[in-house]
């Protein structure tokens, strides 16, 4: 009886300890990689941001969105809009569709307080895990 609810014990642990993992893994999906990198830009954590980021020649550049901000403001809201998964030419690729809104910066001279903005985001799985290779 006590060897039974041992074992019981044991997998129940082991079970939840593997939900952690899944829920905290980074990069588990493309739609959490785009929101974590936007996240990372709105913090000014550029370092970090550019670690979502595959080297490409048509990758996002981080020094655009540290001189300005991101249309000089700070990210309210992060909005996924549409993704998509497959594999092109034996990679496994991700298209994701988000919108972004935009609260001016504090020093902006402008009269709109809110703007949104639509980007589409391409992703390659890689060994590291999703990466952004384009954003348009």
């Amino acid at each position: 009886m006590i060897k039974n609810c041992l074992r019981l014990f044991v997998v129940l642990v082991l079970f939840l300890a593997s939900l952690g993992v899944v829920s905290c893994g980074g990069g588990g999906s493309p739609e959490a990689v785009v929101k974590d990198f936007f996240t990372a830009i709105n913090n000014g954590e550029f370092d970090k941001a550019e670690s979502y980021i595959y080297p490409s020649v048509f990758a996002p550049d981080i020094s655009e969105y540290s001189s300005n901000r991101l249309l000089e403001g700070n990210i309210e809201k992060v909005e996924i809009l549409d993704a998509v998964t497959g594999t092109a030419f034996g990679t496994k690729m991700a298209s994701v569709k988000v919108k972004l809104t935009i609260s001016p910066a504090l020093s902006s001279t402008s009269f709109v307080w809110h703007q949104e903005t639509t980007k589409n985001i391409t992703l390659e799985k890689t060994d590291q895990g999703w990466k952004i290779s384009t954003m348009l």
